[in-house]
């Protein structure tokens, strides 16, 4: 990426800051500017009545997973200032440090991955007012976390430059640039909600253990996702673009093993739903839930992922490949 200095940043962190960005998280301005899926999030928040808050919350200091529910229940999206410790360093040593030397210290934000979360779980708040039963309510969460995970994923398509690039690995979870011409490619050839949707689907998967999408799973999951039967043809015979495809759904499960298996985990169990482990160093009872079937013959499951999708689509017009 290069040698990019400090002082660059702040510059360019200082000249961009449109409506409703927070000039004390680094780079917010230019990526509400930027970059499509970082700004439907922001507006899709604020459009819920979320605030975003850099009062101190020690107890999302010390351990932001379990303050989940309670972000969403207060409507507030926790942040950090992690600008003001910059200028005070550039004050010090001007135009002499280097990003490099100090991002791997610096406090990142993630009132994106937060703000996914937060607009989905309003939204399947409408969606299924009434409770669930135990299977469902997982396939709930897990797809709340999936959409999320797929937002971020996404994003980096147009992280062109080594400044966007930068701001979005300050302000995300999920950094996958080794895909992004891929996924460039794919959305140009098959457009870009059809790509989101797969993503979704193939995080999904991941984020109920399995390793990889099986060849008859990958059929499966196309026939969800067109259901067109001369479209399903047409892409059957496309092989060039299935092939990317399924390269593309191996970025899914590149997730932290052990964020899949403990920390979704360990969220179950804080709003009252927990795997029953007849096996400690195996968690098999997620891969037992057939959540296809769920999505497809669930017309409330199908509603609540076209408005997730349609949400994004209103921003991302923009995206293709030749940009």
């Amino acid at each position: 990426m290069g040698v990019v200095k400090l002082f660059r940043l702040l510059e360019q962190h200082d000249r961009w800051c449109p409506k409703g960005s927070l000039p004390i998280i680094l780079g917010d301005g230019f990526l509400l500017e930027h970059n499509s899926l970082y700004r439907a999030m922001r507006k899709a928040a604020l459009g819920c009545d979320f605030i975003f808050s850099s009062e101190f919350d020690p107890a999302y200091l010390a351990l932001p997973l379990a303050q989940l529910e309670s972000l969403i229940e207060r409507k507030k999206v926790p942040f950090f200032d992690n600008v003001t410790v910059l200028r005070d360093v550039e004050r010090k040593i001007p135009r002499v440090s280097l990003w490099d030397e100090v991002v791997d210290n610096l406090k990142r934000n993630y009132v994106f991955h937060e703000s996914c979360h937060a607009v989905f779980h309003t939204e399947r708040a409408q969606v299924f007012p009434n409770d669930l039963d135990r299977e469902s309510k997982i396939l709930q969460i897990l797809l709340e976390e999936s959409y999320a995970n797929t937002c971020e994923l996404i994003g980096v398509v147009e992280a062109e430059d080594p400044i966007h690039r930068i701001f979005y690995e300050v302000n995300s979870y999920i950094l996958m640039f080794d895909y992004r011409s891929l996924m460039k490619e794919l959305i140009r050839d098959l457009g870009f909600e059809l790509i989101f949707r797969f993503m979704l689907l193939c995080y999904l998967h991941a984020n109920f253990l399995y390793e990889r999408i099986e060849d008859r799973t990958f059929d499966g999951v196309m026939g969800l996702l067109i259901p067109d039967a001369e479209q399903k043809r047409n892409l059957k015979k496309d092989q060039k673009n299935l092939k990317k495809l399924r390269s593309l759904s191996k970025a899914a499960f590149q997730l932290n093993p052990r964020f899949r298996q403990v920390t979704n985990g360990f969220y179950l169990k804080m709003i009252g739903v927990e795997f029953q482990n007849e096996n400690n160093n195996k968690r098999a009872e997620p891969r037992a839930i057939d959540f296809l079937s769920r999505l497809e013959s669930h017309s409330n499951f199908s509603k609540l992922v076209d408005s997730m999708v349609s949400l994004v689509l209103s921003e991302t017009r923009n995206i293709h490949a030749d940009k």
